[in-house]
């Protein structure tokens, strides 16, 4: 276990810009939480993303609730693993571009279905609820232009 500790704390010695990054999103996710916008691509486009859902899914996790959790998103345990691929991807840089391929394709995948599924209330599809449409659509009528 002393091995893997080390290891940690040598990745993040050698990846600060990666951490500091990593915490940056941490940051904007939070604030965007507190003013109410939760995800930005959803805020923005008014289209989930093929990560909705992880965070709620994470939280029943911790609560103990899987069923929950695979609810809000199928893939909540993929970031595990992840984390584990990118602190050990030097060592087994093969197996890390296959698990990141095999992953993407995964979430691709349940992105597409649950997109599909109209009785999915997680994935949405609603464009002219984003901000990047109504802020078009008011500098259109600015201009007297129809949409």
């Amino acid at each position: 276990m002393n091995a893997l500790f080390a290891t940690l704390k040598n990745w993040i010695k050698n990846n600060r810009s990666a951490v500091f990054a990593f915490a940056g999103v941490v940051v904007l996710y939070g604030i965007l939480a507190i003013l109410g916008a939760g995800c930005p691509i959803k805020y923005l486009t008014g289209v989930s993303c093929g990560g909705c859902g992880m965070s709620r899914a994470w939280l029943c996790a911790l609560r103990l609730d899987f069923a929950g959790a695979f609810e809000y998103h199928p893939l909540f345990w993929t970031v595990i693993p992840m984390a584990l691929i990118i602190i050990f991807r030097k060592r087994l840089p093969r197996l890390a571009k296959v698990s990141f391929a095999i992953i993407i394709a995964l979430f691709l995948v349940v992105y597409i279905i649950r997109m599909a599924d109209p009785s999915c209330d997680v994935v949405v599809f609603h464009p002219k609820e984003g901000l990047v449409y109504r802020l078009g659509s008011y500098i259109f009528s600015l201009f007297g232009l129809r949409q």
